[in-house]
């Protein structure tokens, strides 16, 4: 008996001691993976005017300013340090300078990157981002000085509802695969250095409320079937070359309350709302600067 006795004493101890280990892996000790790209993204900047990343120290990133985790399994879930900052009686704008490191993109559990308005990032969007990241809802990197393409990868983050890169150096084409964020209802990329045509594929996003892609170099005609976009309520394409007339299915847009067209090379008659039951919120409308012909 007390032979028994001391054996489940032994096991009771070893359990405890295996739980509180777990717990304190879970808790207390940054996931190798997370810490790596956690690490890695501090070691590319080189000025931090808010002293945010000077904090970063040790194992336990959790308690990293900035740094949210699941409190389940204490994997990395958001790293929320934009520019624009707030404490009781004031807000001030924060900087940081230097690259947007791609080891960003192995702390696989993120859902939130909020990275806007720091004004001094730069560097290109990791190529990578859409494979590893496939958790995200929200990425915002605008007000930055970020540059090159955006990956066709991008297209992967199937949970992805806001993406926000406006007022970096953005350039190229717009990827095909944006048209498969099927949960996306905030698209904003404007102010960039976008070329090519508005992708097509754009209309099948069904959840979209916002897009604004205005201020950049886009050509080709706006997609026929951009009535498809029965939720949306604000369209800015203003500010580019777009050409061609306007797609009859615009009168379709029946949420619609804010609608910017001007400043394009857009041509032929003003064509919607085709009757006054149609398009009832629309409250701003912007059609200057184009070579339009008729009035509503």
């Amino acid at each position: 008996m007390v032979i028994k006795k001391l054996v489940w004493i032994i096991i009771s101890v070893v359990f405890i001691f295996i739980t509180v280990a777990e717990c304190k892996g879970k808790m207390g000790l940054c996931h190798k993976r997370d810490l790596l790209g956690l690490n890695g993204f501090k070691a590319a900047i080189h000025l931090d005017t808010s002293g945010r990343l000077e904090k970063w120290v040790g194992r336990d990133c959790c308690k990293w300013d900035g740094v949210s985790c699941n409190n389940k399994t204490g994997r990395v879930t958001g790293i929320n340090l934009p520019g624009l900052m707030s404490s009781s009686d004031f807000i001030f704008q924060s900087k940081m300078e230097g690259n947007l490191s791609p080891s960003i993109t192995l702390i696989s559990y993120l859902e939130v990157i909020d990275l806007g308005g720091l004004i001094g990032l730069t560097g290109n969007i990791p190529p990578l981002i859409g494979n590893r990241l496939s958790n995200l809802h929200r990425l915002y990197l605008y007000g930055n000085n970020l540059s090159g393409a955006l990956p066709a990868s991008i297209g992967k983050l199937s949970k992805l509802e806001e993406l926000q890169l406006h007022e970096n150096s953005l350039s190229g084409l717009l990827p095909y695969s944006l048209g498969m964020l099927l949960n996306l209802s905030r698209l904003l990329l404007h102010t960039n250095q976008f070329t090519g045509s508005i992708p097509e594929s754009l209309t099948k996003l069904s959840n979209l409320r916002g897009l604004d892609i205005h201020g950049n170099r886009l050509t080709g005609r706006i997609p026929e079937n951009i009535g498809a976009l029965q939720v949306l309520k604000e369209l800015d394409i203003s500010n580019n070359f777009l050409t061609g007339k306007l797609p009859q299915s615009l009168s379709n847009l029946t949420s619609i309350s804010v609608l910017y067209l001007d400043t394009n090379l857009l041509e032929g008659n003003i064509n919607f709302p085709a009757s006054s039951r149609q398009m009832t919120s629309l409250s701003f409308l912007r059609l200057h600067d184009n070579h339009l012909l008729s009035l509503i």
